[in-house]
């Protein structure tokens, strides 16, 4: 086998295994207890996003409608807030967490429609 195929093979295996890490991550929050902190006194969504990021620059309108109509939608800038995004263990944006009685009852990677946020919420009552 030549070098270059190698270097393909494992330039794709690292293409594969870095979104496959990043969602198993995703799915062991999934039952994790959090303590109390600024967002979570009360059940609700916790919507992880960055500036730089292009999916969240068109799912942020879609969050910023749902948290003027529902206060249970909390936004968190993982630039200015690292720290809570890797207390919620936070690896990719967006993020949209759902937690209800201090546990996190759901996780969702990537960019969401409005419909599907509501659902969330709909969870949570």
């Amino acid at each position: 086998m030549s070098w270059q195929i190698i270097i393909i093979v494992i330039l794709g295996g690292i293409l594969i295994l870095v979104p496959l890490l990043t969602y198993l991550s995703s799915r062991r929050m999934v039952g994790k207890k959090v303590s109390e902190d600024q967002y979570n006194r009360r059940d609700g969504l916790l919507y992880f996003y960055s500036v730089n990021c292009g999916p969240c620059r068109n799912m942020t309108p879609v969050i910023d409608r749902l948290s003027r109509e529902d206060d249970r939608v909390n936004k968190i800038n993982v630039s200015e807030d690292p720290d809570m995004a890797q207390k919620y263990g936070v690896n990719a944006t967006p993020t949209t967490i759902l937690v209800k009685g201090h546990v996190i009852k759901e996780v969702m990677l990537g960019a969401r429609s409005q419909k599907q946020l509501e659902r969330l919420l709909t969870e949570i009552n």
